[in-house]
């Protein structure tokens, strides 16, 4: 099955309700792939393939992210990019986003490519992503790489968007 989104905040929304097949916590291991095609010129946004959390429903907090494949655009390249919350430490600066952005990428208006991340919650080092089938190296950044918990809710998975389908950030 496929999707086309229309980068214009279009996004499938899957509710969680208790469903601990979407949560992830420290000790869990997490695979997530998809094959994405980008038609046109790289928008200047990151773009959400999947993620839960995020999707500003309310009795959720904002920052809520318990994990999320993305596409961000950096030099030139769509790269994949992970991004969790962990839960926010005292005063501020302490960074409780956690972000990783692989090295290799693919073009836009190239066709179809497959990307693919797996990583176990509360190791950092087990990252792991691949783009058309290619290990690729990566590094973390925001709040760096870290073996504190992700945050973890019922709030719902987003295909193709987050924010509520938010168009700064969809595919």
């Amino acid at each position: 099955l496929a999707a086309r989104f229309d980068g214009k905040g279009s996004h499938l929304a899957l509710a969680d309700e208790g469903n601990r097949d979407f949560d992830f916590t420290n000790g869990d291991g997490l695979t997530v792939e998809a094959w994405v095609k980008l038609d046109g010129e790289l928008p200047g946004r990151i773009m959400y393939v999947i993620g839960k959390g995020r999707s500003n429903a309310k009795g959720f907090a904002r920052d809520n992210q318990n994990w999320s494949l993305r596409v961000i655009p950096r030099g030139g390249i769509a790269r994949i990019s992970f991004l969790f919350a962990s839960k926010p430490g005292p005063g501020p600066g302490t960074g409780h986003w956690h972000i990783w952005n692989s090295t290799a990428g693919f073009g836009s208006a190239t066709g179809w490519h497959h990307i693919a991340l797996a990583y176990r919650f509360g190791e950092p080092g087990s990252i792991r992503g691949w783009v058309d089938g290619q290990l690729t190296r990566g590094t973390w950044g925001l709040g760096g790489a870290t073996t504190d918990a992700p945050v973890v809710d019922d709030d719902g998975v987003f295909i193709g968007a987050s924010q509520g389908g938010s168009t700064s950030n969809s595919l």
